[in-house]
């Protein structure tokens, strides 16, 4: 059985004793490995619930009697559209869908998604030819989804700046499929297969911004494109070599990086969640009342910006467990994080 489909059964398995319910997060997800995910979920008789729904339970402090769990998905993703919404419609199932506002795209046309590809009206290789043209669904598509009843749209904050927080490498800028890029929130910083791609942080939760040494990051670039580009990473070595040239480099040159303050964009917290809540909430209507903060950055400092801006509840992503009240009716909500589950999935 699939690793991703193991530690799915074994996350559920581990709220049967009615403590709490589990909520996972979403980013991409793709047609073979999603639906035989919800077909499992509907042969053990389990029930979804949206963010509302999930808040109220909680409020109540009961034990759990019946199979419930919650599934969300971050950015506001091209493939929400594509492939999770159909077969979430197909399966009668609820999702919430954390988005962000200044993400969502404004184009006129409809991208044909599985339900068109079901019914015979576009062949599977145009609407998959959406995935390389879109990164996120448009605002038409949310209205129609918004309309189905079983999407719950909330907020992911206004915009989706990342900064760098630290000086540790986490990762290397490289392919996603289709000529996209992994890390796709970095502004001119890691725009490039090979940049290396640091500690970070949602910009309006980091304390500070680190600045790397530039000759570090245009020798692992450097050698990416020397060794092949894209296809340097279909190497099972390729971290392992990045990493070397990054140590190398920074001990020949002597030089650091440097960290500078970020009380600029700290002081942005108030506007982006209170702008994203009231675009949401003009755009599809209802109420936007719970907040997922971008790369998980679920600090004091946003927790107590989303009381402000008067949400009702903050879902993290960084680790799974129980949920409950933090301050008076506030409620924080951890997630199994599930990044990208593919085609995979057996």
């Amino acid at each position: 059985m699939n690793l991703y489909l193991d530690y799915f059964i074994y996350s559920l398995r581990r709220s049967l004793d009615g403590r709490f319910i589990p909520v996972f997060c979403f980013h991409d997800v793709f047609p073979e490995g999603f639906e035989k995910l919800l077909r499992f979920l509907k042969s053990e008789n389990y029930e979804t619930l949206t963010a509302y729904e999930y808040y109220g339970l909680v409020l109540e402090r009961k034990k759990i009697r019946r199979k419930l769990l919650v599934l969300t998905f971050d950015d506001g993703r091209i493939t929400s559209w594509l492939y999770a919404y159909p077969i979430l419609k197909r399966f009668d199932t609820k999702a919430v869908f954390f988005i962000t506002p200044r993400l969502i795209e404004e184009r006129p046309e409809t991208a044909g998604n599985l339900e068109v590809y079901w019914r015979g009206r576009k062949p599977l290789a145009e609407v998959e030819s959406s995935e390389r043209r879109f990164n996120y669904f448009s605002w038409k598509e949310a209205g129609i989804m918004n309309e189905s009843g079983i999407i719950d749209f909330q907020s992911h904050g206004l915009n989706h700046k990342v900064v760098f927080s630290g000086d540790k490498i986490v990762d290397f800028q490289r392919p996603a499929g289709f000529g996209k890029l992994l890390h796709g929130h970095f502004g001119e910083a890691g725009t490039v297969f090979g940049a290396p791609i640091y500690e970070y942080s949602w910009e309006c939760a980091a304390d500070r911004v680190y600045i790397p040494v530039k000759v570090v990051g245009d020798a692992c670039v450097r050698y990416a494109r020397e060794n092949g580009g894209a296809e340097f990473f279909k190497r099972p070595d390729w971290k392992g070599r990045l990493y070397r040239v990054a140590k190398n480099v920074k001990g020949l040159s002597g030089r650091k990086g440097s960290f500078v303050g970020n009380d600029a964009g700290k002081k942005k917290l108030g506007d982006e969640l209170g702008a994203a809540r009231l675009e949401i909430e003009q755009r599809l209507g209802g109420k936007c009342l719970y907040f997922a903060p971008p790369v998980h950055s679920c600090t004091d400092f946003v927790i107590d910006g989303a009381i402000r801006a008067g949400y009702k509840g903050i879902f993290d992503g960084r680790s799974a467990g129980f949920s409950g009240r933090i301050k008076g009716d506030f409620v924080l909500v951890r997630r199994y994080p599930f990044y990208f589950l593919t085609q995979g999935l057996k």
